[in-house]
């Protein structure tokens, strides 16, 4: 009797593991966490396999250089990974194809800051849920402010006191008063935010050659002839890195930059670390801050949609975020409630401290200056080397300014 019950339990184990659901596997990459976030990802993993054990999840880390290639490539070819963490130009290519899963009428969006989920907005469909923002804000030296006879608790708050500003510090100490990036969107971030519309209020319609936008290139132009800035603003190809190398030699006061930065100073120089405050961006007529968003994409053409989006909204929640944020300490949670943890608001008088508070208190008002706008790269490509060339007296600024907003208007109206 007992061999025949053994016997009949195995069958109805087999049965039932005959025609048990099928394990599904889905694919996440990532862009440069690895090896410094592993135990953090595979941890995130551990925890969500573990509550849904008819998911695996097998991670890759691509290298940031190769990314953008290898992404579209997957994707044209029908291999895109199930679940992605991108940025914003990556992810607004695909959008734009039509590859990604629309999450607008997901149920999590009230956890995110609306600046946030509105990022990876294009058309009505809002293509990524956010993961771990940045914001940018201004560094500068108050040992160089004081040698400057400036006050180092009142940084500059519009361009006319940075021009000012940055023409004291030259010419008591010798340094560079401020450094932007001309060879980065981030300058015409900096247009926008300074009140100098280069599109209408639709974004379908370029307006480069503009008594405003003159304006600005008369400003840096005088800036960079007064070496008030330096030539590498016109040149640097890695953004804020070379702006950080320049502010630790002492050689540069005021640049704009993200929280990560705080830390690269002090591995650079202890000493201008420890002489280093931050303060607010300065904002023009607007008010507003700009957001860079890494988010997380889920691919249309995944086999495993359902698996991919939740292990996406497994990632992006409140708990994982937060602890994403304290380990990296250099980056901001997307999602509301997350900032109200003590770690964004307590100082310890550190430069990182108060570049980490001062990103938690503008998320919540920031938003991308840019939205999703098709033939991007093109448009924004022509613009900043018009722009370039018109800032370093290399051509009539009307006629390259207007060349590229004549381009990037055939471009909007072709999309």
């Amino acid at each position: 009797m007992k061999k025949a019950l053994l016997s009949l339990c195995l069958g109805l184990m087999a049965f039932a593991a005959a025609f048990a659901a099928p394990v599904q596997d889905i694919t996440f990459w990532t862009m440069s966490l690895s090896p410094r976030f592993d135990p953090y990802i595979n941890g995130v993993i551990a925890d969500f396999e573990k509550t849904n054990p008819g998911i695996k999840v097998t991670w890759v880390d691509v290298p940031w250089g190769d990314t953008e290639t290898k992404v579209l490539t997957a994707a044209a070819a029908g291999t895109m990974p199930d679940v992605a963490n991108l940025n914003l130009p990556f992810a607004q290519k695909l959008a734009q194809s039509n590859k990604l899963v629309d999450f607008a009428s997901a149920d999590v969006k009230k956890d995110y800051f609306p600046g946030c989920w509105n990022a990876s907005k294009y058309g009505n469909v809002i293509y990524g849920l956010p993961w771990y923002i940045t914001v940018n804000m201004l560094f500068y030296n108050k040992d160089l402010f004081k040698k400057a006879g400036l006050d180092p608790s009142k940084p500059p708050k519009s361009y006319e006191d940075l021009y000012a500003c940055a023409k004291a510090i030259k010419a008591k100490t010798g340094a560079y008063g401020y450094m932007t990036y001309f060879n980065d969107t981030y300058i015409m971030e900096e247009l926008e935010l300074m009140g100098i519309r280069l599109f209408d209020d639709s974004f379908t319609h370029a307006q480069f050659n503009t008594p405003a936008v003159l304006s600005s290139v008369k400003y840096y132009k005088k800036m960079l002839a007064e070496g008030l800035i330096p030539s590498q603003t016109l040149t640097a190809k890695s953004g804020s890195g070379d702006a950080v190398q320049l502010y630790s030699s002492g050689r540069l006061a005021i640049f704009s930059g993200g929280t990560s930065n705080a830390r690269m100073i002090k591995e650079n120089n202890a000493n201008v670390y420890d002489a280093t405050a931050v303060a607010p961006l300065i904002k023009g007529p607007n008010g507003r801050n700009n957001l860079a968003v890494m988010n997380v994409v889920v691919s249309k053409d995944s086999p495993n949609q359902d698996a991919a989006v939740k292990f996406a909204k497994f990632l992006t929640n409140n708990a994982n975020q937060l602890a994403f944020a304290k380990d990296a300490g250099t980056i901001i949670p997307s999602t509301a409630d997350c900032v109200k943890d003590p770690f964004f608001s307590k100082d310890d008088g550190t430069a990182g401290a108060a570049a980490r508070i001062m990103s938690a208190r503008e998320v919540a008002s920031g938003s991308i200056v840019f939205p999703t706008i098709a033939n991007w790269s093109e448009i924004s490509g022509d613009f900043l080397t018009a722009f370039q060339a018109s800032v370093a007296g290399a051509g009539d600024p009307v006629t390259l300014l207007q060349k590229a907003q004549d381009k990037a208007n055939a471009l909007l109206a072709a999309k």
